[in-house]
């Protein structure tokens, strides 16, 4: 059972002091997961932000209870500010190990303002699988920046598939028959004053509460050199500020009395892409990226199954680390690939390992003595291991929004965004080859 050292009305030792913080960093490493109870904000510096989840794990660890004080300021109309104390107490001494504050108010800027209203007008373009492919990116993604990255794919295939239109005035909705078709926005543009602000008051109020919570364990257990709050915060309001001050953004809608008509279709539409065919011709097998073997000879390391050699890296109990490569999913050992790319001078234990994820890309039918050096190169070598002609992969590219005429001409950065969206790209390669004369 673990209780604070602080509890006690005693001096501490150096050795609690030493005890108390590695059991903090040993629940951040084994009890903790990076972008749900802590993060790395961007432009925020290299310390992590500790977030609620993440308090709430050291809360329980060294059993504390919480107890607030609520002050509710009036201000400028309807405007409230809400100053929330939290302090935390020892459940077996009832002592008061620490404190911590947080403000919220009405009137910063992601609850003082609303969308405008907008005008909505129907297309008759059905919503494509491959839409729902980025959107789901986008709504599961594990964390802020991984959110960022699939929404930029999303934004980039909604600007290629409308021709140029703003991403923002392009949306989805179901309609009488049950069918999800694009909509596109018009006026309303940037942000108002939210006429009903009252709607907010207990949204702030729990986001005051939430900021001295996790405030006061910081206080509690001494964990400032570890953490950092509220930069979560900070980044979602800075985002806010420029909303209001820079591009208009996504808007409430006003639905007027409009069918779908041939008048407000969009010029370019997916087809419904079809599943890659497994039984015979088109797209056979749907695999990710192959890590780098850098020309690693597998024979030559005396491994025999690249399921049974063990991972070496990653962190203590992580997902990775002292794990069989065939008890790992293909994104790991995509990952592992990478890594063992970087190393300049291999242990025994890396040659191993890089053998291993060699004859695994062998078995995904990819050479396992090319060194692919970029992605460009990586998606030459999948699509000759599926049998995919170059000049369709080209094709594709252009579908995309690329510009080039020939596979060779197609950007690293094309490349990158084919294979990270590999699923998009097999189902547009699949339609092509069905396009193709028999």
């Amino acid at each position: 059972m673990n209780e604070l050292a602080l509890a006690s009305p005693q001096a501490l030792t150096i050795q609690q002091i030493v005890d108390q913080r590695e059991l903090v960093v040993s629940a951040m490493k084994n009890a903790m997961v990076e972008g749900v109870h802590y993060g790395k904000i961007p432009g925020c510096g290299e310390k992590p932000t500790l977030m609620q989840p993440g308090a709430q794990i050291l809360g329980h660890l060294f059993r504390l209870r919480p107890e607030y004080e609520i002050k509710e300021k009036a201000g400028e109309g309807e405007h409230r500010e809400y100053q929330v104390i939290a302090r935390q107490f020892s459940i077996g001494t009832e002592m008061k190990v620490g404190e911590g504050v947080g403000i919220c108010s009405t009137r910063e800027s992601k609850y003082r303002y609303r969308n405008a209203a907008k005008e909505m007008k129907w297309t008759d373009t059905p919503v494509p699988p491959i839409y729902w492919t980025h959107h789901k990116r986008v709504k599961e993604a594990p964390s802020t920046e991984a959110r960022d990255i699939a929404n930029a794919d999303r934004l980039r295939w909604i600007t290629t598939a409308f021709e140029g239109k703003d991403p923002a005035t392009i949306g989805f909705k179901k309609n009488d028959q049950g069918v999800y078709l694009f909509v596109e926005y018009h006026g309303g543009e940037g942000k108002v004053e939210n006429e009903n602000i009252a709607d907010v008051f207990n949204t702030v109020l729990k986001m005051g509460k939430k900021r001295a919570y996790v405030d006061s364990i910081i206080t509690a257990t001494a964990s400032s050199d570890l953490f950092t709050q509220d930069l979560e915060e900070i980044a979602e309001n800075l985002r806010a500020v420029e909303e209001v001050t820079a591009s208009p953004v996504k808007a409430e809608v006003i639905e007027k009395n409009v069918t779908p008509t041939d008048e407000g279709k969009a010029k370019y539409s997916t087809p419904v892409a079809k599943p890659p065919n497994s039984e015979g011709g088109g797209v056979k097998h749907v695999t990710n990226r192959a890590p780098d073997s850098s020309a690693v000879n597998p024979a030559a390391t005396g491994v025999q199954s690249w399921q049974d050699v063990v991972c070496h890296i990653g962190k203590a109990n992580g997902p990775l680390k002292d794990k069989p490569l065939g008890k790992l999913a293909v994104s790991s050992l995509e990952w592992l690939g990478t890594q063992m790319a970087k190393k300049d001078k291999p242990t025994k234990q890396d040659s191993i390992l890089k053998a291993a994820l060699a004859m695994w890309r062998g078995s995904q039918g990819g050479s396992t003595e090319l060194p692919l050096q970029n992605d460009l190169d990586f998606l030459k070598a999948k699509c000759e291991a599926m049998k995919i002609p170059l000049s369709v992969v080209a094709t594709v590219s252009r579908t995309l929004g690329g510009k080039s005429q020939t596979f060779e001409e197609i950007p690293a950065d094309e490349a990158k965004h084919m294979l990270d969206s590999w699923e998009e790209t097999a189902q547009l390669i699949k339609d092509e080859l069905d396009q193709l004369p028999s």
